[in-house]
């Protein structure tokens, strides 16, 4: 596993790039949920990686608050 440390700034800044990323990609599917000849197996594509990405974000945001909230569980290196 390898481990990526960021400060908070910098963690928050993904997560505010992934959820407008969420918002675009949510603009899309009802762009082509409206449409009158759109292809259901687009559709279907982009709300599975809609979803997929949506569980994503959720596990970064839990992890980061228990790392942030038990700070001895971050590990140490050289020590």
């Amino acid at each position: 596993m390898a481990f990526l440390f960021l400060d908070d700034n910098e963690a928050e800044s993904l997560l505010v790039a992934a959820r407008e990323g969420q918002a675009a990609k949510l603009e899309l599917i009802e762009n082509i949920e409206e449409s009158d000849d759109y292809d259901v197996t687009d559709l279907r594509h982009f709300q599975a990686e809609h979803a997929r990405t949506a569980r994503l974000i959720d596990e970064i945001e839990k992890r980061l608050t228990f790392s942030l909230v038990d700070a001895p569980s971050v590990p140490k290196f050289g020590v």
